[in-house]
């Protein structure tokens, strides 16, 4: 069987998913992505680990005649992909490799059937709320800077993020900072719904929001999924709880003392200061007068 595709599309799909590979995988199915061609021309790269589903597709402008899969070595798959110019090619899909024809010539690359590859389907009862990236991905970047490393407890290094009819927010702490923003929630939920992101899927969550204007966050018992037009990432929440952090926060404004300090001289202050400070605690007081 052989198909054409667009080149630059399938590059870019592929390469996007292989984040979540894990090329150390016991199953040999978990170190590929599989690509999917469905008849009328919709292709889909699909790629999972343990813990983390990536999804992304592209309409294809030739039509497909016949639906097709195959799983590939995404490394591989793509520096192949990259070394050719053409803006199409054709693959022939043989008994157990493909032949990737272009202009200057072919490449072969073994490749396995999907039968193994785990299937990815969204929980039925999740809650699904929609928003705009573009603040979400702003929060998301700061907050990545404030997950643990402490793979003790594998609910810190990923990021918390919930949704009320009063709030929506996101929270992360490494255990001596917390960081923590949030705006007005919605009324498409009734009651708050909340999950972690996990660590490993951080990187393809924030690329998925980079590149959309609006995404649907499902939140279900054990797995948290962000879709956009032609992407979407799922993942497992960690196992345990996320610290209550509220207590710490809700404070009256007759408790907080507010002070306004130019952010370039503070900087400067906490470096100077940060040169004495116990090097196993790092901790420096902090005071007003």
């Amino acid at each position: 069987m052989t198909v054409k595709l667009k080149r630059k599309p399938l590059l870019n799909c592929v390469s996007s998913v292989a984040r979540v590979v894990n090329p150390k995988a016991q199953n040999p199915v978990l170190t590929t992505v599989k690509v999917e061609g469905r008849q009328g021309g919709k292709v889909l790269t699909t790629a999972v680990s343990t813990e983390v589903w990536s999804v992304k597709k592209f309409i294809n402008e030739d039509s497909i005649d016949a639906p097709f899969t195959f799983c590939v070595n995404p490394k591989d798959f793509c520096q192949m992909l990259s070394a050719i110019n053409d803006e199409n090619i054709e693959i022939d899909i043989k008994d157990t490799t493909l032949e990737i024809i272009h202009n200057n010539g072919t490449f072969n690359i073994a490749y396995l059937t999907s039968d193994d590859f785990p299937k990815t389907e969204r929980e039925k009862d999740a809650v699904t709320i929609s928003k705009n990236t573009e603040e979400l991905l702003s929060w998301m970047k700061e907050a990545s800077l404030f997950v643990s490393t402490d793979q003790i407890r594998p609910i810190l290094e990923g990021i918390y993020i919930y949704c009320s009819p009063e709030k929506f927010g996101v929270a992360a702490t490494n255990a001596h900072i917390l960081y923590h923003n949030y705006e007005s929630g919605t009324e498409d939920v009734d009651s708050e719904v909340s999950g972690v992101i996990n660590g490993n899927a951080i990187t393809s969550v924030l690329s998925l929001l980079s590149n959309a204007e609006t995404v649907n966050i499902s939140f279900g018992e054990k797995r948290i999924c962000f879709a956009t037009s032609d992407s979407m990432v799922s993942c497992a929440i960690p196992v345990g709880k996320f610290p209550n952090f509220e207590p710490l926060i809700k404070k009256t404004d007759a408790e907080k003392t507010h002070i306004t300090v130019n952010t370039k001289d503070f900087k400067d202050t906490v470096s100077r200061a940060s040169l004495a400070a116990d090097k196993s605690s790092g901790l420096l007081i902090l005071s007003t007068k």
